[in-house]
């Protein structure tokens, strides 16, 4: 089970204790005693390999002057004072992490870092033993890179909180009853930390200290900081209200879902509880954080206080997917707040929607009564070459297995995709011995007023007899058929139910609908242009793009047009007066549905309007008009 409790020690920080029954964690750590001010702490060594753990040597502060709250950088390797004991933990510890947020557009105006402290008493709660004194300085670049930008930011105190580091601490509760005859277990952190005489106190809560590096300097070598005076909070060892959970359950009469807390697993004693919390002086409300994900990402966030009659949560949930089609989820993240210190206990469920379950929760809803519908049983096949026995053979053979049972053999036909598009995730275009590859922007896509599936074949590297596929990730990543414009797009999933799309090698199908057309007109007018895009973990870079038109706006021009309506030369007039009518050729009109008779047209015409002329030379003139000409 995973808790967390956030504790806002100052208005631009929050320190995120969380306690995770399974996290474990091993590593090489040491046990530094500072002769100098009389303390023991706990720090991973410089040894110390896992990716993530900064909570190590030399990334520790020791005190110089109390004072001006003065510190020193904590390397055992050049103060004298720093005795260092260095462990190898051969079997895993459970550990807690510290997760520390920043406000999401944070960027330490007035500071140069913070430093971070936790500790615990002894057995007797009289001496303190500490399991961090870590800084971090935001002028160095690897320390500054260690904080990362959150993908899921979320809503706190009126600020959007978004950036963050994380540290591990040794869990006070585990290593505190790690003992053995009423003493610490010999080769344990709570044995080592004290030098096996007390151990770790059972009773006493964690000590937080925040501080921010408001200066630092250099002087011959040796760098110290001026930090702020302590912000001091606790956290209890273990996670408080464990009784306390969150639901979310289908609706039994609609498509939405009800999401409600629980206390000993009844949504009635968490209303007794919020009200005992608020009749002992500890007033709090709930927040309620619920997640889409679809294919495993993230998507939007929506956030719902509850003050009051906390019985009925939320009532009506109703997400809408926009992308999947197969999987997805719903998380949602309960907050206790309280409205006395503004302290913070989260609570977590997750629901997984999959298949059919999906599609009742897309963009478009289309009810079906299929009440009185024949439901026949369809054989459908998509092999290669579908070969089956004569359907009189195969309805006689059933009519003796089952007499009483009429069944019919439906032959269901499917669509077959004759043409591929074949380009390269690149500026120039590229031909081998095989066929041509597009770059980036010469590929044009003709969309027809009806259905249009378009598949495209994706080459990473072009060689003369060969190509080496772009290859797609298959999960965390959502790949779409863009058409944007400045004030719309038109995102087209994959079109997975072709059983075409091969994502491993390059191989995309897109379904764009009939229905897309009006939507695709409006784009059309200001952009022409399609993006074939790749999402993973909120970021979408376009992997190719190119150009696309609609029939409806730019119709094709028939290649035998020009044949068609090549103008005829009329000759000049002649003088000649008598003309049989044997002299003069005989011409036929012929159409693409009939042949006209001919009939006999003088060789020489004198004409003398514009439009005639016009409609001799493209072939337009009815029988009768001819014969008027003659």
């Amino acid at each position: 089970m995973v808790n967390s409790r956030f504790i806002q020690v100052h208005p631009d920080a929050i320190v995120e204790w969380i306690w995770d029954d399974s996290f474990f964690f091993e590593d090489e750590y040491s046990v530094i005693k500072d002769s100098l001010n009389g303390v023991t702490s706990f720090a991973f060594s410089k040894a110390a390999v896992e990716s993530g753990n900064y909570n190590k040597i030399p990334n520790q502060l020791y005190l110089i002057d109390k004072l001006i709250n003065k510190y020193g950088i904590a390397d055992p390797d050049t103060k004298t004072f720093l005795q260092e004991s260095k462990y190898v933990n051969n079997q895993p510890s459970r550990f807690d992490k510290v997760k520390i947020w920043f406000p999401l557009h944070y960027t330490f105006p007035s500071s140069v870092g913070f430093f971070l402290k936790t500790s615990g008493l002894n057995y007797e709660n009289g001496e303190a033993y500490s399991f961090s004194n870590f800084y971090l300085d935001i002028t160095n670049s690897n320390d500054a890179d260690k904080i990362i930008n959150e993908t899921q930011p979320f809503r706190m105190n009126e600020k959007l909180w978004g950036k963050s580091i994380t540290i591990y601490v040794p869990s006070l509760y585990q290593e505190s009853r790690n003992r053995t005859n009423n003493a610490p277990t010999l080769g344990t952190i709570n044995y080592n930390l004290t030098s096996g005489s007390l151990g770790l106190s059972q009773t006493s809560p964690v000590f937080i200290d925040f501080r921010f590096i408001s200066s630092k300097s250099t002087i011959l070598g040796e760098t110290t900081f001026i930090l702020t005076p302590p912000l001091i909070a606790s956290v209890p060892q273990a996670p408080e209200y464990n009784n306390l959970a969150v639901q979310i359950t289908a609706a039994e009469d609609g498509d939405y879902f009800k999401i409600n807390g629980i206390f000993n697993g009844s949504i009635g004693e968490f209303e007794l509880f919020m009200e005992s919390l608020a009749q002992s002086g500890k007033r709090s409300y709930i927040l309620y954080s619920i997640t889409k994900y679809e294919e495993n990402l993230p998507q939007t966030i929506t956030e719902i206080y509850v003050y009051q009659e906390f019985t009925k949560g939320v009532e009506d949930y109703r997400p809408v997917f926009k992308f999947a089609n197969t999987t997805a989820s719903i998380r949602v993240d309960m907050k206790l707040i309280s409205a006395v210190d503004g302290s913070m206990i989260t609570k977590s469920a997750e629901i997984a929607l999959v298949a059919n379950e999906v599609a009742k929760y897309g963009k478009y809803m289309t009810s079906i009564n299929v009440s009185g519908a024949i439901k026949p049983k369809l054989y459908n096949s998509k092999p290669d070459q579908l070969v089956m026995q004569p359907s009189e053979l195969l309805n006689a053979h059933l009519q003796r297995k089952s007499s009483n049972v009429k069944t019919e053999v439906k032959y269901v036909p499917y669509p077959v995709l004759s043409t591929v598009h074949n380009v390269v995730a690149q500026d120039t275009s590229v031909t081998n011995t095989v066929a041509k590859y597009l770059g980036n922007g010469e590929l044009k896509l003709l969309l027809t007023p009806f259905d249009n599936v378009i598949k495209i074949k994706i080459a990473k590297k072009v060689r003369e007899n060969s190509y080496d596929p772009f290859i797609i990730p298959s999960s965390n990543s959502i790949t779409q058929l863009v058409f944007k414009s400045p004030t719309s797009d038109l995102r087209i999933p994959l079109y997975v139910e072709s059983n075409e799309v091969d994502l491993a090698q390059g191989v995309v199908v897109f379904k764009v609908s009939a229905a897309d057309q009006p939507q695709l007109k409006k784009i059309f007018q200001t952009s022409k242009n399609f993006y074939i895009t790749l999402t993973t973990n909120g970021i979408e870079t376009s992997v190719y793009d190119g150009a696309f038109s609609l029939l409806q706006e730019e119709p094709r021009i028939n290649k035998n047009e020009s044949n068609l309506n090549t103008p005829q030369i009329i000759q000049p007039v002649s003088t000649r007066r008598q003309e049989t009518l044997q002299d003069i050729p005989s011409v036929s009109i012929a159409s693409s549905d009939s042949i006209a008779p001919s009939f006999a047209v003088p060789q020489v015409v004198k004409i003398t309007s514009g439009d005639i002329l016009k409609s001799i030379t493209q072939n337009n003139l009815s029988v009768t008009q001819l014969r008027r000409i003659l």
